[in-house]
């Protein structure tokens, strides 16, 4: 597509533009519409949430939005916002949590602590080279864990502070590598969910719209959460297929995935009561604040039928 395909637009144009497409301005007027898009987000971030509301004729041709009004989407923007806010914190309590296990186990094994941390670098080149850059760069200003490794070298790493330096997805890596070698019952129940949680940690991290689609855009949901879902007998009439069918839009099913990795693996039942709390007044408050606004919409009522289904066992 090209730029005069896609020119600047002053926001009274953007507004004409959503119009012309079939968003209305009756709950939200115009006037709120272009203060909102000046000081509280920007169209392109906005009009994100639109996708949900796509309908094609038997063409696939893209039809004019239908009982859309510029509210719905500002309100699933201040939803989605709370839902990235509280993932990133419970990704950050499982971060938390993993490397304590890991380090429990880890005093459990055979290993020094410096030979795992080696092993691993050799076979890992695209870390080896992070950590490279990391103490190539440990000069003022420092990051966090350029400030560690400014009094090492690299074969002077441990796995005591390694896993204090590395990223989230390059611990998720090195996870694996130490319990293929020291087997783990637990870790094992995890570890094919921990992809899903990486990917849902950074799009929050990157303030990406999570609600922004809401239809089927995977085929294959995580299998582990299937049959976690199907052996608790959460939804009595739902089979394997049923419930891999409501797991097919990627950010139910990774958000659904990090809420049983976090069960599984959260031995405080403090931590999870106060988790539990928390999402639950997110649900029953924020989200249904404005219901009104979804009634006609039946994806986002299913949606959240089957999450709060969900969300309501594991309290």
């Amino acid at each position: 597509m090209g730029k005069q395909e896609k020119p600047k637009l002053s926001i009274k144009n953007q507004i004409e533009k959503l119009k012309q497409k079939g968003v209305k301005f009756e709950i939200f007027n115009e006037d709120k519409a272009t203060k909102f898009l000046q000081n509280n987000s920007y169209l392109f971030k906005v009009k994100a949430y639109c996708n949900t509301y796509k309908q094609k004729d038997k063409d696939g041709k893209t039809l004019p939005y239908q009982n859309l009004d510029f509210a719905y989407l500002v309100d699933l923007s201040t939803i989605d916002m709370h839902l990235r806010r509280f993932i990133i914190r419970l990704t950050l309590d499982m971060e938390h949590i993993l490397k304590t296990k890991l380090m429990r186990d880890f005093n459990n094994s055979a290993s020094d602590g410096y030979d795992i941390v080696a092993e691993f670098l050799k076979k890992d080149s695209y870390v080896d080279n992070f950590i490279d850059e990391q103490i190539k760069k440990s000069s003022k200003p420092m990051t966090p864990a350029q400030f560690i490794l400014r009094d090492y070298k690299k074969e002077d790493l441990a796995i005591w502070n390694f896993i204090e330096v590395i990223q989230f997805g390059h611990f998720i890596n090195f996870a694996k590598f130490f319990y293929e070698k020291y087997t783990n019952d637990d870790f094992n129940k995890i570890k094919d969910s921990l992809f899903n949680i990486k990917c849902i940690r950074n799009a929050c991290a990157h303030n990406n719209c999570i609600l922004a689609d809401l239809k089927d855009n995977i085929s294959q949901p995580q299998r582990q959460t299937i049959d976690k879902i199907f052996n608790k007998k959460i939804f009595k009439n739902l089979t394997p297929k049923g419930i891999s069918n409501n797991l097919k839009n990627q950010t139910i099913n990774d958000f659904i995935t990090l809420l049983f990795v976090y069960d599984e693996i959260c031995k405080s039942k403090d931590m999870k009561k106060y988790c539990y709390i928390e999402l639950v007044e997110l649900l029953t408050k924020r989200l249904l604040r404005n219901k009104v606004f979804y009634k006609n919409n039946i994806l986002i009522k299913a949606r959240f039928r089957f999450c709060t289904r969900i969300i309501n066992y594991l309290k």
